[in-house]
C-alpha cells in the first residue's frame, strides 16, 4: 500500500502523458471528438509509457523503502568515481552529498508544506474554494523556510570544516559476486523492457 502512496502525487502527470500520446499519435482514428481524434496507436503509448513510469516511480519507492539512504548515495558515489567528472567542475563526492542532503530534505520539505497550510489555515485561509488564490500564501513563507535551511545547512557545513574533495569511507563499497549477478540481471531487464 505504501507504495501506491508514491504514485498519488504523480497521477495527474501520468494522465497527462497518457491523454498527449492518446490524442497527439498519428494512426488509426478510434473516433473523432470536435479537433480530437484518438488513435489505436497512441493508446498504446499512452498504455505503455504510463506503464513505465508507473513502474518507475514504484521501483523508486522500493529502493528507498528496502535500502538506507546512506547506502544508496555511497554506492551512487562509487560507481560516478571513475567517470571524468572533474572536467565538468564537479567530482563524484560533491555529487553524492547532493543527493544524500536532497534525500534528507525531502520529508522535511514536506512537512514544511504542512505546517505552512496548517499556519495559512488557522490565518482564515481556505484552501478549497479558490485553489490558485492560496497559492502565494504557499510558496512564499516556503521559499523563505526552504532558504533559511539550506543557509543554516551550509554554515553548519562550513563552520565543520567540511571540503567538496573525496574523503575516506567508513564502509568501503566492495563488488561481490552477487552484486554482478544483479547487475547482470537489471540489464537483462532492462533490455527486455526497452525491446518492447
Amino acid at each position: 500500500m505504501c507504495f501506491f502512496r508514491a504514485v498519488r502525487p504523480m497521477v495527474l502527470f501520468i494522465i497527462f502523458i497518457f491523454l498527449a500520446q492518446l490524442f497527439f499519435t498519428e494512426g488509426r482514428v478510434l473516433a473523432s471528438f470536435w479537433i480530437l481524434r484518438p488513435s489505436l496507436e497512441g493508446l498504446q503509448n499512452g498504455f505503455r509509457l504510463s506503464a513505465r513510469f508507473i513502474l518507475l516511480l514504484l521501483f523508486a519507492a522500493l529502493m528507498t523503502a528496502s535500502t538506507d539512504p546512506s547506502a544508496i548515495t555511497c554506492g551512487i558515489e562509487r560507481m560516478l568515481r571513475p567517470l571524468p567528472l572533474r572536467w565538468l567542475g564537479v567530482n563524484s563526492h560533491e555529487l553524492a552529498t547532493m543527493m544524500n542532503l536532497s534525500i534528507a530534505f525531502l520529508p522535511l520539505l514536506f512537512d514544511r508544506v504542512e505546517r505552512t497550510k496548517a499556519a495559512q489555515a488557522s490565518r482564515g485561509m481556505y484552501f478549497g474554494k479558490n485553489p490558485f488564490n492560496s497559492v502565494p500564501a504557499l510558496t512564499v513563507p516556503l521559499i523563505r523556510g526552504v532558504i533559511r535551511d539550506a543557509e543554516e545547512l551550509s554554515l553548519a557545513m562550513e563552520n565543520r570544516g567540511y571540503q567538496g574533495t573525496r574523503r575516506t569511507s567508513m564502509h568501503e563499497l566492495l563488488m561481490q559476486r552477487r552484486d554482478w549477478i544483479s547487475l547482470l540481471v537489471l540489464g537483462l531487464l532492462t533490455a527486455f523492457m526497452l525491446r518492447f
